[in-house]
C-alpha cells in the first residue's frame, strides 16, 4: 500500500501487490483489503508524516492528523491485513524513525506517533509469536523530500537514499525466519 510504486515495480516481481488508498479513511482500506486475493506472506509499511517545531506550536488540526496518519491508520492497516497473511508464517516489516525510540527537542509530534505504532508492533510480535515475525528499521533520517516539506532546513545529503534503505528492508525479509 503506498503513492509511489515506481521502485517496486522496477522489481518486475509478479508477487507483489500494490495497493493504492488513503489509509486514513477506514472504508478505502477496507476496499483495498478487499481486493488481495491470496494470502500474504509479507507485509512492508513505510507509511508516515513528518512535523517538526515546537510541540506548543502545532495546531490541535496537525496534533490530531499527526497521530492519525502515524498511529491510529497505521494501527488499523496493520489489523486490517492481519486476516490476509499466511497463518503457518508471515513477516511485518516497518519502516519507522529512531524518533520512536527516543524523543528530541522540536520532533515530539514525531516520538509520541511513532512511539505509539511502535509499541503496538512489539505487542503484536509476542502476541503472535511463532507465526508473525514483526520487524522493524529505525533510520535516523532519510534523503527525502519530507524535511523541505515540514520546513526543516537541514542538509539531507548525508542521509542514506531511500534505495539504501531499500536495499537493508529486502536484507532483513531475506532472512531466516529465527532471526
Amino acid at each position: 500500500m503506498g503513492r509511489n510504486f515506481s521502485h517496486i515495480s522496477e522489481l518486475k516481481r509478479p508477487n507483489i501487490v500494490e495497493l493504492h488508498c488513503d489509509i486514513t479513511d477506514q472504508t478505502s482500506v477496507t476496499i483495498a483489503i478487499a481486493k488481495i486475493d491470496q494470502l500474504l506472506d509479507q507485509f512492508v509499511n513505510t507509511i508516515g508524516t513528518f512535523y517538526h517545531g515546537p510541540v506548543e506550536k502545532a495546531s490541535p488540526a496537525e496534533v490530531v492528523q499527526h497521530f492519525e496518519v502515524n498511529a491510529v491508520s497505521n494501527i488499523n492497516l496493520t489489523n486490517a491485513v492481519l486476516p490476509k497473511l499466511n497463518s503457518a508464517f508471515a513477516e511485518i516489516l516497518v519502516c519507522s524513525a529512531t524518533l520512536a525510540l527516543e524523543a528530541r527537542e522540536n520532533y515530539a509530534l514525531q516520538s509520541a506517533t511513532k512511539a505509539a505504532y511502535r509499541y503496538y508492533l512489539e505487542a503484536l510480535r509476542k502476541e503472535r509469536k511463532g507465526t508473525l515475525k514483526v520487524m522493524a528499521l529505525y533510520p535516523s533520517s532519510v534523503n527525502t523530500d519530507i524535511f523541505k516539506k515540514a520546513n526543516d532546513a537541514r542538509d539531507t545529503s548525508v542521509y542514506p537514499s531511500p534505495d539504501a534503505i531499500a536495499r537493508v528492508m529486502h536484507f532483513m525479509l531475506a532472512q531466516p525466519r529465527q532471526i
